[in-house]
């Protein structure tokens, strides 16, 4: 921890900043030779698209249906006196080589008490499984493995576990393809196995663009990291079922990206991340229609002091 007695942004604040990511890149280059090594080590595939790129995606995905979901939420409004959040996932469908599109939503609302991370995590799993059909390709932007929730408390992890768990069963069952998409990971699974702590994206930043890693498998869930654009390697998870022919899989991952706005992100993801979304006139519509049971007197004595009296 770098800790300093002045503001963040300061002439203070902004050399330990300048410190840190000089530091940062430091070792970065101490550990290159480390991660060439383990890199070389590695079977990595690369796909041939022509030099048209997105004429080669079209052509991959004619006649392939693609959902994306994502979600967002409203935090309950304490100072507002409302004791409620809400959850709103879209599912976003495409079929490709037809031109027909269509968004569904999922919402709920959250108790004050109720933790509304794990709802919406919970409610996304259940809008994927709401559309394994056994003939979509079903995206959804996250892991499809909660590590992270194993730190929470019993009740709040459980929530997590279940929803994954039966959202991964459900995809084997149906032989739906279903794959996580996380565009900038900060996993170290690769780099741990060799023993020593990088993220695995740094260890595999020298890969070509338009290549990936072999599949790597933990428990029933398979990851892989692949590149198609000169920014750092992303993820790409999905359950072990379907590793026997993730060469296709992948390229259908391809595909998608190539269509999106930065080559790197899969377009179904874009759009579904994009009707998700609450806006802010959206959470005003709300505030004004329910109204407050009590403003708080500290909400109002950081606005006075921000907006002056």
């Amino acid at each position: 921890m770098l800790e300093f007695g002045d503001k963040v942004v300061s002439q203070e604040g902004i050399l330990k900043f300048k410190m840190f990511v000089k530091d940062f890149k430091r070792e970065l280059e101490e550990k290159k030779r480390i991660c060439n090594d383990i890199l070389s080590s590695i079977n990595i595939k690369k796909i041939k698209t022509g030099k048209n790129k997105k004429k080669w995606a079209i052509k991959v995905l004619d006649g392939i249906t693609a959902i994306g979901v994502d979600g967002s939420q409203i935090q309950p409004l304490r100072e507002f006196g409302i004791p409620a959040g809400a959850v709103q996932v879209a599912s976003f469908r495409v079929e490709h080589g037809k031109g027909l599109w269509n968004v569904r939503y999922t919402s709920k609302i959250v108790r004050l008490e109720e933790n509304i991370d794990a709802t919406r995590y919970a409610l996304e799993m259940s809008s994927l499984c709401s559309n394994m059909d056994g003939k979509s390709y079903l995206f959804y932007d996250g892991g499809l493995s909660p590590t992270f929730a194993r730190e929470m408390s019993r009740e709040v992890g459980e929530k997590y576990e279940r929803a994954a768990v039966n959202a991964v069963k459900r995809s084997e069952m149906t032989k739906t393809p279903f794959i996580g998409y996380i565009d900038r990971s900060y996993a170290k699974d690769v780099a741990r196995a060799y023993g020593i702590e990088l993220y695995d994206s740094f260890i595999l930043a020298e890969m070509e663009v338009m290549s990936y890693t072999e599949p790597f498998q933990s428990g029933n869930i398979c990851y892989s990291y692949v590149r198609f654009s000169p920014s750092l390697p992303s993820r790409v998870e999905f359950p072990a079922w379907m590793k026997k022919e993730f060469d296709r899989f992948v390229e259908v991952v391809c595909a998608e990206c190539m269509l999106g706005s930065t080559y790197s992100y899969p377009y179904v993801l874009e759009r579904a991340h994009s009707y998700a979304v609450i806006t802010e006139n959206e959470k005003k519509a709300i505030l004004e229609a329910v109204g407050g049971i009590s403003l708080s007197f500290k909400w109002i004595s950081k606005l006075s002091h921000t907006f002056g009296r």
